[in-house]
């Protein structure tokens, strides 16, 4: 079986970014008291895909056009949490304002 080296790349950049992905959701999970196992909160569902998602690159991956799937999905999933940080940090921001100012 020949080895091609650019998909095993490929694979360690995604893991490492999945891993990226599911260690910033951990945290958002963390500093908002979501309890890792409600199973039915959308954003542990989130958190689930981007764990899984570590996995299935190596099992299922094995072709440019599978890991830019992956890639793709791996993307969204940042984009949103970015923009849950985001929210967050706005909402932060607002309560230290009006602690100050009120």
């Amino acid at each position: 079986m020949k080895i091609d080296y650019s998909v095993t790349l490929e694979q360690e950049v995604l893991r490492e970014l999945s891993a990226n992905v599911y260690s910033r959701y951990g945290h958002y999970i963390d500093r908002n008291n979501i309890h890792h196992t409600d199973s039915e909160n959308v954003i542990i569902m989130i958190a689930n895909e981007a764990f899984d998602l570590k996995d299935y690159i190596l099992t299922s991956c094995n072709t440019p056009n599978e890991l830019g799937i992956v890639k793709g999905r791996l993307l969204m999933l940042m984009q949103i949490i970015e923009r849950l940080e985001e929210h967050e940090n706005r909402r932060l921001v607002s309560i230290q304002h009006s602690s100050i100012c009120g």
